[in-house]
């Protein structure tokens, strides 16, 4: 019984190793272990109106830590440069939000609170991490590709995890596929790290700008004769684009800079996938 249990248990890590291993284009397969979306109930109800999330001391860590301009169109961040002063600038901001319970806020501010929150818990989590190439080099357990699932939050006296805050929370109670440009897993196929703070009185323009953005760039739509290729976002979440491949097309057709949206209108070759996971550090 106990060799048998050992030869299973070597077949699931040799095929978790597979996985891992697996190139960036081979998103059909890691489509599969992408987290549904299951409603967090405890965080589903928003006031009607609320005063502002102060939010400047993640504006001052990101004038100082991202570069907007970088050549290669992807903003980028100096982790390695984040000295003593940054990182205490870094875990205040987070101390202070995870003192505000969410559900007191509106909803345009209590958006813009969980993405702030989101994308500052994984830069804290890189930093924490000096050295990995990758995201996905830093495990929340044995057969984890990435910290998704750690418990890295307490907000209202629930212990969250990144996984928690994208799946449960923004993603199946908020139902805004921009937010997909907005959340940044650290990665160079990701959409950028907005080098603005998200508000509330901003958020409907600064999600509107940060989908262009990606769009706009040859990492989420990429033609080249008769072949398509996509970011692996748009294959990891198609339910929230549409509900099929070429719903998905259309979608981006819809809100891709004109000169793509033309092509995609009128493209009728193969499509595949790809994502690059090589962490979007600045050089």
């Amino acid at each position: 019984m106990r060799k048998r249990l050992l030869r299973i248990f070597s077949t699931i890590a040799l095929l978790w190793s597979v996985f891992v291993a697996l190139p960036a284009g081979a998103s059909a397969l890691e489509r599969l272990f992408v987290t549904k979306p299951e409603p967090l109930p405890f965080f589903a109800q928003h006031a009607a109106q609320s005063e502002p999330v102060n939010h400047e001391q993640w504006q001052a860590w990101l004038d100082r830590f991202v570069v907007a301009n970088h050549t290669s169109g992807i903003h980028r961040v100096r982790y390695a440069a984040v000295d003593g002063p940054g990182k205490m600038q870094l875990d205040s901001y987070l101390r202070a939000l995870q003192a505000i319970d969410p559900r007191q806020l509106s909803r345009n501010e209590q958006l813009a609170y969980w993405i702030n929150l989101y994308n500052a818990a994984t830069v804290q989590v890189i930093i924490k991490h000096p050295g990995v190439k990758s995201i996905r080099e830093i495990k929340s357990g044995i057969f984890s590709v990435g910290p998704w699932k750690l418990p890295l939050l307490k907000v209202a006296g629930q212990t969250l995890s990144l996984d928690d805050v994208e799946h449960r929370i923004v993603r199946p109670l908020f139902h805004d596929r921009r937010v997909h440009f907005a959340l940044n897993c650290a990665s160079l196929g990701c959409p950028d790290l907005a080098a603005q703070a998200y508000q509330g009185a901003t958020l409907d323009a600064m999600l509107n700008a940060q989908q262009l953005a990606y769009l706009s760039h040859p990492r989420a739509i990429r033609l080249d004769k008769n072949e398509l290729v996509l970011s692996s976002l748009f294959q990891w979440y198609r339910e929230d684009f549409a509900a099929d491949e070429a719903g998905a097309i259309a979608y981006l057709a819809a809100h891709a800079p004109p000169t793509v949206a033309a092509r995609l209108r009128g493209f009728h070759g193969a499509v595949s996938y790809a994502y690059d996971w090589d962490l979007n550090a600045a050089p």
